[in-house]
Order: structure tokens, then sequence, then C-alpha cells
């Protein structure tokens, strides 16, 4: 999949959630998402649901601490990409 993702944007792939958020960014639609876990570059046990499980989902809560790394660690790269996206 990671490979897969780095040939079709043609993108090195080191920070494959970081070029999935600028695509989704820079396309046309009104409104681009992109989740938190993706922007705080977390591993699998912070999903939020597991297709085809009835149990443990909805599980995943952040932390202040979190938010706290995630604004000074990835804040100014985010604004440059919004702004240059127009959103």
């Amino acid at each position: 999949m990671r490979d897969h993702v780095r040939r079709y944007l043609s993108v090195p792939g080191d920070d494959v959630a970081y070029d999935l958020i600028r695509c989704a960014m820079e396309t046309p639609a009104n409104l681009a998402v992109a989740p938190l876990q993706d922007l705080m570059r977390l591993d699998g046990s912070a999903r939020l649901n597991k297709p085809g499980s009835s149990t443990g989902n909805w599980q995943w809560r952040y932390q202040r601490e979190q938010l706290d790394a995630l604004e000074a660690e990835q804040a100014l790269k985010l604004r440059v990409l919004l702004a240059k996206n127009g959103r």
C-alpha cells in the first residue's frame, strides 16, 4: 500500500500520512478532512473502527499532551498547507 501511494503521488514516501493529507487539501473539493490520528502520525493502536469487529471500536481518545505536541511540531506546516490551498 505504501509503495502504491508513493508511486501514485510521485513522492519519496517518507511521510505517507502527510502526503495523503496534502493530496486531500489540494483537491477542488469544498471539504477536506484529515483524521486527527493521521495529523498526529499515530500508529494502528489509535484506530477508531476495526472493520468486521463488533467490539473495541470507538475507544481511542486523544490526550491534551498529544494536541500540544501536534501544535508544537506541525502547526506551521499545516498553516502553510491550508493557506496555499485556500482552506
